[in-house]
Parts: structure tokens; sequence; C-alpha cells
């Protein structure tokens, strides 16, 4: 099924969706042998072998004698053209062509012989070039000259295998000019925080591990006095964790990584699969490092997939016009990070979405969703970035000016609403992280990262990898004896009184 999309646009010029049953049953009776049952080399073979399957449709009942009858009747009605319009997918089919490129020559790929299949979602596609196009639109309204000529890019895959469903280059999604999605290098921002966090974690920290939120000045190799600052322009003191992320806090995100120090979080971002060179600065905990969109969700797939690395791929087979399989492209995966440590980041970027800078999201899907991600806004407000995923989609949206000037918006105004729209369209399965062996939960205090009490005000459940969880409790009275039920208030002469001075 996964290179039916494209094939139905090579044969038909329109999206499998859109196929009526005489063209569905020619696609499938070409899956016995495309050369051999070529519609354009071959039109009464074809023609014969699609009559076969629409019969057999009829005898078993799946289709009704008048549907068989009018099927029948209908000609192949295949393009003359060998070649995919130069306007379908020009972004993905771009992709296409540069993974082809590592491996065939450019006078092997310019023959019609080769059979391509690639993993293009027609139906994601299709929803993510209007969620692109639409959002634009409203926000050019909405924010008139302020916004400028916006332009956009995203890439969706499928988290469980790492084949790339639907790719767009830009706000013009049908225009074959600079692919945004494969080449627009920008500050990918708070994006970067989750390998922040996990590599912290990788180190002892928990979810309800106290963070300092408070400023923090850094004397730059330059001279210059670096002194970042939280988009509140507020500092919050100690900040559980999980807050500080849900939150995107940014003093408390340096703190942090200047705890670890930054070759951890170096390490991090390379085994989640960032191939580039990182520039070893204390600005990269802010997300200060240029990535591509195609970049930022290779990262982002390996979180998705609980710690495998699965490098993102849009081909699974190249074969020739006679069937012959020339490459596949096997799924391959390795374990980059534990199962206990991946568990709890996913759960800190769920908190994102339920009470972080991503709630908005919401207020269109469905609370069962249950999605993970992180918002990201660039210094100065260039780059508008979000990244999430659910059970079985993962998209990374930017949203910028080519000319590279300030947004009227951050990200929780420009890629998170397109992201939203994205998903609200495609109806994607919820996210269910299976809690693996080692993880414990435990209520804690929120203001102390402390053991509490469901009874305690100020507290909720956290998971915590086994010999971590807190020793030491607040104490809310929840350990104060409770009188016998039988002893009226009245046996406690003057009680209410003496307890007005403890």
């Amino acid at each position: 099924m996964h290179g039916f999309g494209l094939a139905s646009q090579f044969y038909f010029g329109r999206p499998a969706a859109e196929l009526e049953l005489h063209q569905v049953a020619l696609m499938v009776a070409l899956v016995k042998g495309p050369s051999f049952y070529d519609p354009r080399r071959n039109p009464e073979r074809a023609k014969a072998r699609r009559d076969l399957v629409i019969n057999m449709l009829a005898d078993h009942g799946h289709i009704s004698a008048e549907e068989r009858d009018h099927a029948l009747a209908e000609p192949l009605g295949v393009r003359e053209s060998r070649r995919l319009h130069t306007g379908s997918y020009p972004a993905y089919l771009d992709l296409v062509k540069r993974q082809l490129q590592t491996e065939y020559r450019d006078e092997d790929l310019s023959t019609e012989g080769l059979l391509i299949f690639t993993s293009l979602d027609p139906l994601a596609q299709s929803r993510a070039d209007s969620a692109m196009s639409k959002v634009l639109a409203d926000l050019e309204q909405r924010h008139g000259e302020r916004a400028g000529d916006l332009e956009g890019a995203m890439v969706v895959t499928d988290p469980r295998t790492g084949e790339v469903l639907a790719l767009v280059g830009g706000k013009d999604t049908r225009f074959e000019g600079f692919n945004r999605g494969l080449d627009a290098r920008r500050p990918v921002g708070s994006l970067i925080k989750p390998a922040i966090y996990l590599a912290a974690i990788e180190q002892g920290y928990t979810l309800a591990s106290l963070l300092t939120d408070e400023p923090v000045d850094l004397r730059m190799p330059n001279g210059d006095i670096w002194s970042p600052q939280n988009f509140d322009r507020q500092s919050h003191g100690d900040v559980i964790l999980i807050s500080a992320l849900a939150r995107s806090l940014n003093q408390s995100s340096v703190h942090l990584g200047l705890g670890i120090g930054l070759p951890k979080v170096i390490d991090m971002l390379k085994r989640l699969g960032v191939e580039r060179s990182i520039q070893a600065l204390p600005s990269l905990f802010l997300g200060a490092q240029e990535m591509t969109p195609m970049e930022v969700a290779e990262v982002y797939q390996t979180l998705a997939a609980d710690g495998f690395r699965m490098p993102l791929r849009s081909i699974r087979m190249v074969t020739t016009a006679e069937g012959e399989e020339l490459s596949r492209y096997p799924f391959q995966l390795r374990q980059q990070v534990g199962a206990q440590p991946i568990y709890l980041i996913r759960h800190a970027m769920q908190e994102v979405g339920r009470t972080g800078t991503a709630r908005n999201a919401y207020q269109r899907l469905s609370a069962d969703l249950n999605f993970a991600g992180k918002t990201g806004t660039s210094n100065d407000q260039r780059d508008s970035w979000f990244a999430g995923f659910t059970g079985n989609r993962l998209a990374v949206v930017w949203v910028g000016r080519d000319d590279n000037q300030q947004l009227p918006f951050t990200s929780t105004g420009g890629a998170l609403p397109i992201w939203t729209e994205f998903m609200h369209q495609d109806q994607p399965e919820p996210l269910v992280s299976r809690r693996p062996s080692g993880i414990e939960v435990a209520w804690i205090d929120e203001k102390t990262g402390l053991l509490s009490d469901p009874r305690c005000e100020g507290s909720r459940q956290l998971p915590f990898i086994s010999g971590t969880v807190p020793t030491i409790s607040v104490d809310c009275g929840q350990f104060q004896p409770r009188s016998d039920p039988g002893e009226s208030e009245e046996n406690d002469s003057g009680g209410w009184f003496r307890n007005l001075f403890r």
C-alpha cells in the first residue's frame, strides 16, 4: 500500500483516495506484474487482468452486479505521459530524487525503466498542504504588514517505521523552488530542550528535581556577557524539572545545561540524530544551533520511537520495469537511549500539551490524543517551531520569513496552529506510552519536589526510575492522628480555641 499513492498519480494523476472502482481494480491487477500488465504498452492484457479483478469482486459479493457491469464498461483511462506532473508533490519528490542520487547515476534515473516504491501518503500530504496554506493565509491576514511574506515547511513521518509520509517545502505547496523542508537551516530555539533534559535524566535527575530559575550571566569567548531571560521576563525561583520543560523556562534550562555540561548535551544530540557540526557554546542550551526541519524530524523521530534511531526514508524499494528488485530499503533501527529515561522525557513532553506552552492545541484536538511535543521560538522571534508526535504521526513545522525578519508571533501563534490543523484533519492514533520495567510512580509536592500525599494540596503523581524516588516527605497534616469518629466536638471542650494558637 505504500507505493499505491505514487502509482495512482503515475497512472491517473490523482490521489489513491479519489480513484474509482475500475481504477482501483487496475491498480490491484498491476501488482502481479507491473511490466507484463503495463496499461500503456499492453492495454489489452491490462484490461483483461483488470476485468478479472472486477469479476472476482462481484463473485465474492464485494460489489453488486450493477457496479460490476458499470466498471467493466469503463476504459482503462490512464494518462498518456509516463511521468508525474511536475506540480505533484514537488517537495516530496525532491526528497525521493536526493535519496536516489546517493545510489544511482543521473542517466539511470532519467530512463523510464525504474519503478520506485515510496512511502508517500497522499492523504497525509494533502492535509499537510492544506494546513500550511490555510493557516499561513490566516496569519498574514490577521497580522498584515507585520507578518510580511510568511513561509513554512513541514515534515510528517510514521514514528513506528521512520518512513516520511509527507513533506511541505513552502507556502506554495505545488512550487518546485527552494525546498525549506530540506534546505532551510534555522535556529531551532527551545526544540533543543528535550535533549538537555533527557541528558540530565541519564545523569540522575528526576522529573521532580528542583531546578534554579534565576538570572545567569555568562562571559562569552568574544568578551560579551550573555544574560538569557525567560519569555515573560520573570524569574520563578525553584521549579521542578517537568514544569520547567512544560513552561519552557530559559533560565532553568541554562542552569541545568551548565550543571551537566556541554559535552553531555552534545553527545545526546548526536545520539538522537544530529549529524552536522555542533558548536560547543552555552547558547546551544537555548537552541542557537541551526537545523533543517528534516534534521529536527530525525531527532524527534528517535524520541517518538522509544529511543530507537530510525534513519528517515522515503523509498521502500526500486525495481526494473520487469519487476526485478534492484534495491530494498529495509526497516533499520538501533537503540540510542534507555527505555526508562525515554519514558520520563516523553511524559514531560506530554505535559507540554496538557499544561504547558502547547496547551492551546487541545482546544481543537481530543484530550485522549495524549500527544508529546515541544514549542520553539528562536532568538529575536525570527523562527516559529513546533515538533510533536502521537501514536502514528510525527510532524515538525517551521514558520518564518526568507528575509529573516522578526515575526509578530511565537511558536504558539505560528507553527503550533499549523501542526494542530494538520492533526485535526488527519485524526491520528493517540499516543500510548507503555511503562517499562524499572519505573515506579509516587506522589510528590509540586513546590518542593518532595514526597507528598494525594490528600495534600499541590500534590501530583510522577513516574520515577526505580531507586530515585524522593525519601523525604512534606507535612501537610496527613500524618496527624484522626480523632475517634464517635467523639463529638462537644467533648473537646475548648479545643477549637486552643487550635487557634497551634
